[in-house]
């Protein structure tokens, strides 16, 4: 089995924070050249005011917020959160990961099969590495429930799943690197396609779906 690995040249920190208001559960994310920001929802450590965060940057940049005392970290990240939805502070301990698009060829063989990120490795800011492996987990017992032998099984989630999963890495590795182009003119016309795409309603909700459930 081969594992294909290529390097963004950028690092994801992730955090727990928590916040001085609700969260009401709604997710925000920051989309700007070169760094993108997330921040999710949660409940730990304390209820209904926890945010996980994850912020990709290039590596260079990343090393240097590692680095920084707390207070000094949660000033950069207040700033970078621009109408953040409330006061931010850590909750925890940051833990940091180099980025890449990582994938195995071939995905199973006989009597073993991989899923989620053994399979495949993907950017995480379409968050679509957890649904991408959901995915894979009920093609398997689709698979294993209706195949007439475990290879037979085995054969059907290798042909199966090659649709979504390389759709989807496709995807987000394209909207990974357009994060990273800079010139005249250029993120403007990302706020201005992220804008439009936000107003066309019905687009929104087939992406959102093919997010989701994958691609059939």
């Amino acid at each position: 089995m081969r594992f294909d690995r290529h390097a963004y040249g950028h690092t994801a920190i992730a955090a727990r924070l928590t916040a001085t208001q609700p969260h009401q559960g709604i997710a925000h994310q920051w989309f700007r050249a070169p760094d993108v920001l997330a921040l999710l929802p949660f409940d730990r450590p304390l209820a209904e005011r926890s945010f996980a965060l994850v912020w990709s940057l290039p590596q260079e940049r990343a090393a240097a917020l590692m680095q920084m005392e707390a207070a000094a970290f949660e000033a950069e990240l207040q700033n970078a959160a621009v109408d953040a939805p409330a006061e931010l502070r850590l909750g925890g301990e940051r833990s940091a990961w180099p980025l890449a698009i990582a994938g195995a060829d071939p995905v199973c063989g006989a009597g073993w099969v991989l899923v989620g990120d053994a399979a495949h490795v993907v950017h995480p800011l379409a968050g679509q590495g957890l649904n991408l492996g959901l995915r894979d987990a009920f093609a398997l017992v689709q698979a294993l429930r209706d195949a007439t032998s475990v290879d037979a099984a085995l054969r059907r989630i290798e042909w199966s799943r090659a649709p979504d999963r390389w759709s989807m890495i496709a995807t987000t590795d394209f909207l990974a690197r357009s994060f990273t182009w800079r010139g005249p003119g250029l993120a403007l016309a990302r706020g201005g396609a992220l804008a439009l795409l936000n107003a066309a309603t019905p687009v929104k909700s087939l992406l959102a779906r093919q997010m989701m459930f994958g691609r059939r």
